[in-house]
């Protein structure tokens, strides 16, 4: 009992560090990742907030996760669903509250901020994913094609990530919105398989005693 409630607290605890990551990465307005860059150019349109696109376009995979699955992981789903309102919520907060101060702030101090906001991403979504009590609904559903030998997973993580790049820079284009696709894009497609990577690695050899439930 008391290994499921470590496991499920520092899940929770590693969440909300990869919220305050991800808020780094979109505040630090050099380029960003491909949803975010997606959902940024759809707040300059429509003027709702950042973190309520983000959610609900990983919603929008839960769902699509539920179906393919035939509504056979149910608590999952429902976790995932709750887990990105929250998400939506706290990134909203510091994207718009706590770090407003970011935009205005140097070239080089931002790109330092991008950095630093996808090392504490990258490591908080390695963490999450070994503890496996919160998932992340677009890694998921890419795990879930694989298993159904649809695609591998790297290859329907990269097209999902080009499909957002591509409509975003095409909304931006169409609507006369400042491009979110840049520097900071290409850095955050770079590092981000290969962190995870590191984090996930690091998680499961200091992790096992917790893991061992």
């Amino acid at each position: 009992m008391k290994k499921k409630f470590l496991k499920v607290f520092l899940s929770c605890v590693f969440y909300l560090s990869f919220c305050l990551g991800a808020s780094l990465t979109v505040l630090a307005n050099v380029g960003t990742a491909s949803i975010n860059a997606f959902s940024l150019t759809l707040t300059d349109i429509s003027s709702i907030k950042t973190g309520t696109f983000i959610a609900s376009i990983n919603i929008f995979f839960a769902l699509i996760f539920i179906f393919i699955t035939k509504f056979k992981y149910k608590l999952l789903s429902l976790i995932q669903i709750f887990a990105f309102i929250f998400f939506g919520i706290i990134l909203n907060f510091f994207v718009y509250d706590v770090f407003s101060f970011i935009p205005s702030a140097s070239y080089i101090l931002r790109i330092f901020i991008l950095i630093i906001g996808l090392l504490i991403a990258t490591f908080s979504i390695g963490i999450v994913t070994v503890l496996r009590v919160i998932t992340f609904p677009i890694e998921t559903f890419c795990q879930q094609l694989e298993i159904n030998k649809s695609i591998s997973f790297i290859k329907s993580r990269y097209i999902i990530d080009f499909i957002f790049i591509f409509f975003a820079i095409i909304l931006s284009f169409l609507f006369k919105t400042p491009s979110y696709v840049r520097e900071g894009t290409i850095i955050t497609m770079i590092l981000n398989s290969y962190l995870v990577t590191l984090s996930k690695t690091y998680a499961e050899r200091n992790f096992s005693k917790i893991l061992k439930n």
